[in-house]
């Protein structure tokens, strides 16, 4: 991995910030920032598609819909939002993760 794939994170991390900060009607991240219960059912789903891609040996492409990429990324999504509606910045995340490293 290269630290230009890192940026894509910090861009969704912005794309969700800004539906925060701004929201626009029909946002799939507003509904999710607005409605706590709906993101805890959907991060609790795509962990369970995650353990089931794994069980499955579905670990191939994005163009998988069950493949262990497209449900990571599916859950490191709702993941942000999760953290971004709780006002935890990624950036704390990102110190404590290199805090752990040393």
């Amino acid at each position: 991995m290269e630290k230009k794939d890192m940026e894509v994170i910090q861009e969704l991390w912005e794309v969700i910030e800004g539906r925060k900060s701004k929201p626009v009607t029909g946002s799939y991240t507003n509904k999710l920032l607005n409605d706590p219960d709906k993101l805890m059912e959907k991060l609790a789903e795509e962990l369970s598609e995650i353990k089931k891609a794994v069980e499955t040996g579905h670990i191939g492409s994005v163009d998988e819909k069950d493949s262990l990429v497209w449900e990571t990324s599916d859950f490191l999504y709702h993941l942000l939002v999760l953290l971004s509606s709780k006002g935890v910045d990624l950036g704390t995340i990102m110190k404590e993760l290199k805090r752990r490293r040393s």
